[in-house]
């Protein structure tokens, strides 16, 4: 059995008045089963898969992104949301991961070791 994460990253767009970045994350999982000489089963399968894309529109101090999972043959909307700043006021509206966890926020993906419960 092989698992394996998968991270490509693509910059879309980039001028002075919008950006775009593209992320997509999958888990794959790859299994061979050997029992006799004609007895193979081989299979593939993606448990888990994010498409990511964030930039910013209209002005370099509104940001926004989008974070889609698609698991289990459903699509679920993980974050979308929209930040403006102006001097040191800010706002943000949306649907995001709740700042209190470290798990929540920081992505596996870029973590240096494996530091998950």
């Amino acid at each position: 059995m092989v698992w394996a994460l998968l991270v490509v990253s693509l910059q879309i767009y980039s001028g002075e008045a919008a950006s775009a970045d593209l992320a997509i994350r999958g888990q794959f999982l790859y299994s061979l089963s050997y029992r006799d000489k004609n007895n193979w089963y081989e299979g593939f399968s993606i448990r888990r898969a994010r498409l990511i894309t964030d930039g910013f529109f209209l002005r370099k101090e509104t940001k926004y992104e989008l974070q889609l999972t698609l698991e289990g043959g459903s699509v679920s909307l993980r974050d979308l949301y929209i930040d403006s700043s102006y001097n040191m006021w800010g706002v943000r509206l949306g649907q995001w991961k709740v700042p209190y966890n470290r798990e929540e926020i920081n992505s596996s993906s870029r973590l240096e070791l494996v530091d998950r419960s």
